[in-house]
């Protein structure tokens, strides 16, 4: 303990760069001395306590896992035990209830009991499938429903197939197949008892002839002395295949019993052994880490109250005395470090400022694009827009194109949120644009397909990998005022209308634009309705998480919105559909970009 002898001794004191240290009163240790003092002592004694306490931990780590095996084992062989008594038992009620089965034949003649007499001694050999929970079926309710079925899972299989996947030892199956033969001598008598109440009788041949039916002669069979002794004997055969059962399952039960103790045992000894360790080693990190560490500690605070110039003097070699020269060189650096940290932070508010200012112009590149003004000019206060992007910027965007009396307005719903969705807005809108010059506006469903034409053929002009997402969703309607049509189209968003007493929808197809495979979209024409009010919204709307689960909005609850708010002005129903669905958001945060476009057919 030598190299120990010192280490509440402070060796270091704080000063500043002026102050004089005495001489004499302390000393710096040479590297010899600071080689065999305490920095080996303490790698040392920590090497053997983590050695020591890793094979404490080792140790316990596979006493746990065996004394868990072994109370699986005792588990595993309580439940062998149970079910071997119960496939025993199974065997002993059989035979009564074969005996009940044919005596309540023989007195009553109801053909019925011949029928579950057969189906029993089947399920008993395997000729039929053995009903679960068939065991625990008593007397009395098939007695009290003749018609009783078991409806539950079954397996076929013969008694004795059972009891070897039970383990039975051979003495235990030689019982019981003792036991089996002389049921089969009584299986005999009661075949001739319920043949005889049936008028089927043996004749000197040992073939069978048709008779009078004679019940008597069954139940005197059944009820005779003879049969008794039988039955005894049988029941003599399973008590003793029940006694060999019991001791062998008993003395497996001791011995994995006795195994788990020991396991036990030796676990409850290692867990104390580690409490013990655990406490030690307390003891000497607190006294040759903690302790010093503590006294450094609150020199440092004295630095850390402004006192930049101070420095702690070394004194010793070991962990310690390194860390704290480790602590005097950050001091050096800290001042430098600071310098250039605070320059480094006046350059990243730079930046973040440029940043902000980037996604503000490019909210006003998208709002540019948004066709506020002419649907204010054509549908005035017959339309509402609620635009919500979860960013400053978003995905989702709505279109109209309109000439002599005609009109197309719609949604859509670009992959991607923020930045990268609003760039896709750009595209997208691009690309219907450019659909509508080719096609017109007269087929929603043509300027789809030609938008999911010209979407593809951009987008394989970019070299984009296909691990990123390109697909959009929209929804489109042409209205003509003259003629008085409407007509819908949507590639995976739909329109929905609603009077305040009904709500219906048509449903847009299953594939977006730009998907990985192109698909097929086709016009529906609708009634022009004025006592209507027609909705478009995206994904954004229906998959809000919220209410008291975290569920998304849904349709059903979206349906039941649209028909409660229908007749108010559209202007109101905006306010109302957003309060809706802020209400059901409560604190959760908005997952999508949220996109509903209404409006009302006017002449």
């Amino acid at each position: 303990m030598g190299g120990f002898c010192n280490i509440f001794a402070k060796p270091w004191q704080y000063h500043p760069r002026s102050v004089n240290i005495s001489p004499g009163k302390f000393r710096t240790l040479s590297l010899s001395e600071q080689q065999a003092g305490r920095t080996l002592s303490i790698q040392r004694s920590f090497a053997l306590l983590a050695f020591f306490n890793g094979m404490v931990l080792v140790a316990l780590v596979a006493s746990s896992m065996l004394l868990l095996n072994a109370a699986q084992k005792l588990n595993q062989t309580h439940l062998l035990r149970y079910q071997s008594y119960l496939l025993a038992d199974e065997l002993r009620q059989n035979s009564d209830t074969l005996s009940r089965l044919a005596r309540t034949y023989a007195v009553t003649g109801d053909p019925v009991w011949e029928r579950r007499y057969w189906e029993t001694l089947a399920i008993r050999d395997g000729g039929q499938p053995r009903p679960q929970g068939y065991a625990v079926l008593d007397w009395d309710s098939t007695v009290a429903d003749p018609g009783f079925r078991v409806d539950t899972p079954a397996t076929q299989v013969p008694w004795t197939r059972r009891m070897e996947r039970l383990g039975f030892s051979p003495q235990e199956i030689a019982q019981f197949t003792q036991a089996e033969a002389d049921m089969g001598e009584l299986l005999k008598v009661e075949a001739t008892a319920l043949n005889a109440v049936k008028g089927v009788f043996a004749d000197a041949r040992g073939g069978l002839v048709r008779g009078k039916p004679d019940p008597a002669l069954a139940q005197r069979l059944l009820y005779d002395t003879a049969y008794h002794a039988a039955k005894a004997g049988i029941m003599r055969s399973i008590g003793a295949a029940y006694d060999l059962l019991d001791a062998r399952t008993r003395r497996q039960v001791r011995l994995d019993t006795q195994l788990q103790e020991q396991w036990l045992d030796l676990t409850l000894l290692l867990v104390i052994l580690m409490g013990m360790s655990a406490i030690a080693s307390y003891q000497i990190i607190r006294r040759y880490i903690v302790n010093p560490l503590t006294s450094l500690a609150e020199e440092a605070h004295r630095i850390a109250d402004g006192h930049w110039d101070g420095r702690l003097t070394v004194y010793s070699g070991d962990e310690v005395g390194r860390l704290t020269a480790a602590f005097n060189a950050a001091l050096d650096r800290m001042s430098e470090a600071l310098k250039a940290a605070d320059a480094a932070n006046r350059g990243m508010a730079a930046a973040h400022k440029q940043i902000d200012d980037s996604i503000d112009y490019a909210r006003l590149l998208q709002r540019t694009i948004l066709p506020e003004r002419q649907l204010l000019r054509v549908f005035a206060e017959d339309h509402c827009v609620l635009w919500q992007p979860r960013d400053r910027v978003g995905g989702d965007f709505y279109v109209f194109h309109g000439d002599d009396g005609r009109c197309l307005i719609g949604i859509g719903d670009c992959a991607g949120h923020g930045v990268p969705g609003a760039m896709m807005t750009m595209l997208a809108r691009a690309g219907i644009d450019r659909a509508i010059y080719q096609t017109g506006i007269a087929s929603p469903a043509a300027v789809l397909a030609k938008t999911d034409e010209v979407m593809r053929a951009m987008l394989a002009d970019a070299h984009l990998t296909r691990t990123v997402a390109t697909s959009m969703d929209v929804g489109l309607v042409h209205l003509d005022r003259t003629a008085r049509t409407l007509r819908f189209a949507g590639a995976k968003i739909g329109l929905y209308w609603s009077d305040g007493a009904a709500v219906g929808e048509v449903a847009g197809e299953r594939r977006a634009l730009a998907d990985r495979r192109p698909g097929t979209y086709r016009d529906h024409d609708l009634d022009w309705r004025e006592d209507r009010t027609y909705y478009l919204t995206t994904d954004g709307f229906l998959d809000q998480a919220g209410g008291e689960h975290g569920f998304g909005f849904g349709g059903g609850r979206f349906a039941a919105m649209l028909r409660e708010h229908a007749r108010l002005p559209l202007a109101e129903q905006g306010a109302a559909f957003n309060e809706v669905l802020s209400r059901y958001r409560g604190e959760l945060a908005q997952r999508d970009d949220i996109t509903l476009l209404s409006f009302r057919l006017t002449v």
